[in-house]
C-alpha cells in the first residue's frame, strides 16, 4: 500500500464508518521509513485538508504526542514555573540532573491516572467527537512518535490507552517511522521494540 493507496483508504465509504470490521481493533499503524519524517508530516496535513472537503465531510483531529507533552508540562506547576520551564532549567544548571530529568519525565508521560498525559490525550479526543454538526469524526491521527521517544513508546501508549478508547467511536491511526516485522516494530529502524501490538498493520513498505 502506498501512500496515495492510503487516502483511498481513508476517504472509502466503508472506513470511514468505524462500525465497520472488527471493533475490537480501532488502533491501526502506518510504518514508513524514518527519512521520510517531514514529508509524512507534511502528508497529514494534506490527508486532514482533504478528507474535510464535500463528499467526505471527515474532520481528522491529529495529535503530535512530542508537542501535547510539552503542552501538558506547561499547564502544570512546579516551584510556582511551568513544570517544562523548570525541569529544563534544572537540567541546563546541572547537566548531571539529565538521567534523573529523563526519568521524572518517563513516569509523568506513563501515568496512567485520570490526572495523567495519556487520559488528558483521551479527554480531548472525546471533546473531539463528542462535537454535533454537519461533519463526522471517524479517525483520530497519532505522530510525533520518534520525537517523544524515549519518553514514550508506542506500544506504552496504546496499551495505557486502552482504558479510555472508544473503539465504536473512531479508528486511531498511528504514523510509525520505522519498519513491521510481523507484529514487531523498529523504531526509527533500528531500536528493536519486542512488544506485541495490539494494532493492525496499514502498509508494510512506503513507495
Amino acid at each position: 500500500m502506498t501512500v496515495k493507496e492510503l487516502y483511498a483508504k481513508l476517504k472509502s465509504e466503508e472506513f470511514l464508518d468505524p462500525h465497520t470490521g472488527s471493533v475490537a481493533y480501532n488502533y491501526f499503524i502506518f510504518p514508513y521509513p524514518a527519512s521520510q519524517e517531514y514529508e509524512i508530516r507534511e502528508q497529514i496535513v494534506e490527508f486532514k485538508k482533504n478528507l474535510i472537503r464535500p463528499n467526505t465531510f471527515a474532520d481528522v483531529l491529529c495529535i503530535n504526542l512530542y508537542e501535547e507533552f510539552c503542552e501538558f508540562l506547561k499547564s502544570k506547576e512546579m516551584d510556582d514555573k511551568p513544570m517544562l520551564d523548570f525541569l529544563m532549567e534544572r537540567e541546563e544548571e546541572d547537566p548531571d540532573m539529565a538521567d534523573t530529568v529523563t526519568d521524572y519525565l518517563m513516569n509523568i508521560v506513563t501515568d496512567a491516572t485520570e490526572n495523567g498525559f495519556i487520559a488528558h490525550i483521551a479527554r480531548k479526543i472525546d471533546e473531539h467527537v463528542a462535537i454535533i454538526d454537519d461533519k463526522i469524526r471517524p479517525y483520530i491521527f497519532v505522530h510525533g512518535v520518534g520525537s517523544i521517544y524515549p519518553y514514550l513508546r508506542v506500544n506504552q501508549f496504546l496499551s495505557i490507552f486502552e482504558d479510555y478508547n472508544r473503539p465504536d467511536k473512531y479508528r486511531l491511526i498511528v504514523f510509525y517511522p520505522g519498519h513491521a516485522d510481523g507484529n514487531y516494530f523498529k523504531l526509527f529502524d533500528e531500536l528493536a521494540d519486542r512488544h506485541n501490538y495490539r494494532a493492525v498493520k496499514l502498509i508494510t513498505n512506503l513507495q
